[in-house]
């Protein structure tokens, strides 16, 4: 899957689920999720969750922040 993909994933779900299922996967640990296909040497690809199509620079920067509870009313 390559880094375009995950990010148009993330944005056709609406703000709300996308909240939803990012609360539930908890701590991501960047080391543990997939790489992207592309995006740099194999080392320094961008990583994704695969649940909540969070993703994540090789540094863990998260570069597609869901939004936040209060901007849910909660």
């Amino acid at each position: 899957m390559t880094l375009e993909d995950v990010l148009n994933r993330a944005g056709q779900m609406n703000r709300a689920e996308r909240w939803i299922l990012w609360t539930a996967c908890g701590t991501h640990h960047p080391d543990s999720l997939p790489r992207t296909e592309e995006g740099g040497a194999k080392t320094k690809r961008p990583r994704y969750c695969p649940r909540c199509w969070t993703a994540f620079s090789a540094d863990g920067v998260l570069w597609n922040p869901q939004c936040l509870s209060n901007e849910l009313g909660l």
